[in-house]
């Protein structure tokens, strides 16, 4: 499996400024391939000796995933990373995942889609 980041220009926080300029990119996803979307929430996560999981983390996780490509599958394995993450998650965390079924797939399904959001317990006025 291959990853590849994208990273569009100009982002801005969203609901920040009433007149945001919000950046925007383009790109097929072919049989097989996915989309994984997140927040900083995720490459926040610290482990057990207080190191953030970072870019590099996530990468070198999606690198070394061997099961199929589907979206509730990503969501679902990129949420017990989280969980096994000693330092856990600082801030709230949003995943959306889409993926365009390979060839293997049976013939009615179409693009796939899944989420997830938690909040950290700070967020949810619980310390």
């Amino acid at each position: 499996m291959w990853v590849k980041a994208v990273r569009p220009a100009g982002g801005m926080l969203v609901g920040a400024f009433p007149q945001a300029h919000f950046a925007q990119v383009t790109f097929p996803l072919k049989p097989g391939e996915g989309l994984l979307l997140y927040t900083d929430g995720l490459t926040e996560a610290r482990a057990a000796e207080g190191a953030m999981f970072g870019e590099e983390g996530l990468t070198a996780f999606l690198h070394q995933r061997t099961g199929p490509l589907g979206a509730t599958a990503l969501v679902e394995d990129t949420v017990a990373l989280l969980a096994s993450l000693a330092g856990g998650a600082g801030d709230d965390v949003a995943l959306l995942a889409l993926s365009v079924p390979g060839p293997e797939a049976a013939p009615e399904v179409g693009v796939a889609a899944a989420a997830h959001t938690t909040a950290a317990p700070e967020h949810l006025g619980q310390e």
